[in-house]
């Protein structure tokens, strides 16, 4: 395999939609772009699509996933790209493009049904570590995890909770702590078989954030599942000079707690409250972000969707992209869940270094 380029790298996200209309920012950490995905080059990393879609197979082309959730309203794509000239690579059934200092990489286990999620995590979680350790990236920053039936049991437990034990499972077997060193995550169920994630991953170690309203996940007490879920609320990723903050899959919980069952609307508001608790550390907060970050709404019930896009709308700024897509939470009282990728300014993000 070719060595990539040296050249300092920023990775971005371009978000695509038929809808059009959109402009770019080249200095961000994320641009928007209109269109589709005509623009994939040797320096994007990968593709991401909502919906269903074909995904590019062919061993020079970047590694692309289809997550089968419906889209209820915002892009469909995500372009993520690197300043840098790339390399294609693959790892057993990983495949993924690296700038160097920067990879991206995606994992699909069509076949997997609820029956044997525990077993399809720890083969997916040992595969995209083992690959992004080869490549040089061994410092995974953040996990889009896709599930199916998250919320059904099977002989007792959860698919989430057995998903969380195979995880576990894996970072058992790592020599580093968990607290401090795990990723950013969302775990969130499709309402089809397989189970897929996609991942980024640097030469560098994330910088972890806990959120002041929330316990770590990781040390949730045991009515939760036999074992914990491990990922972090918050990791900031420097890269090129450039610093993005990645905020986990965000919902209404407080301490370890899930907050207002049954009322959605409370339940935005609250989400929002944890956001806005973990972006302070930065010294933003939600109203200063612009149209170069990116924020995913996961919505158990697509009837909910006018009223969460009116709540957001008095929150964040009309140029914010925002994607609204139908799917299961990983708790069945959880109605909504919201994560992020935000550029942090200069000032903003020495303060989280």
């Amino acid at each position: 395999m070719r060595s990539a380029l040296r050249t300092p790298a920023r990775a971005s996200v371009e978000t695509a939609s038929p809808a059009g209309g959109a402009g770019r920012n080249a200095s961000a950490g994320i641009a928007l772009a209109a269109g589709n995905t005509t623009g994939v080059d040797q320096q994007t990393l990968g593709v991401v699509r909502f919906g269903t879609f074909a995904t590019s197979v062919g061993p020079e082309a970047p590694p692309s996933i289809a997550i089968p959730l419906e889209v209820l309203a915002g892009p469909d794509t995500w372009i993520w790209r690197s300043a840098a000239a790339t390399v294609t690579g693959s790892a057993g059934p990983v495949r993924y493009r690296s700038d160097g200092d920067l990879l991206f990489g995606t994992y699909e286990d069509g076949g997997a049904d609820p029956e044997r999620i525990e077993q399809a995590t720890v083969a997916a979680y040992r595969a995209l570590f083992a690959a992004a350790g080869a490549a040089g990236c061994p410092h995974v920053y953040r996990i889009w995890n896709y599930l199916p039936s998250i919320n059904r049991e099977i002989r007792g437990i959860e698919v989430y909770k057995s998903f969380c034990i195979g995880r576990q499972r894996v970072f058992d077997q790592k020599p580093m702590p968990v607290a401090g060193s795990v990723p950013a995550a969302c775990a969130i169920g499709a309402r089809e078989l397989g189970f897929r994630l996609y991942f980024l991953a640097g030469k560098v170690p994330a910088v972890q954030l806990s959120n002041p309203r929330q316990i770590e996940a990781y040390d949730y007490p045991p009515e939760y599942g036999p074992r914990s879920p491990v990922f972090s609320r918050a990791v900031a990723v420097r890269a090129g000079g450039a610093c993005q903050l990645h905020l986990s899959g965000t919902a209404s919980i407080v301490g370890h707690a899930t907050r207002h069952h049954a009322d959605v609307e409370a339940q935005v508001t609250e989400t929002l409250n944890n956001l806005e608790a973990l972006i302070a550390q930065t010294g933003i907060g939600l109203a200063d972000i612009g149209s170069d970050a990116l924020f995913t709404v996961y919505l158990r019930n697509a009837g909910h969707l006018d009223m969460v896009r009116r709540r957001l709308s008095t929150v964040f700024s009309p140029a914010v992209p925002r994607l609204f897509l139908c799917g299961d939470i990983c708790r069945r009282s959880l109605l909504v869940e919201i994560e992020g990728i935000i550029p942090l300014p200069s000032q903003a993000a020495a303060r989280v270094s």
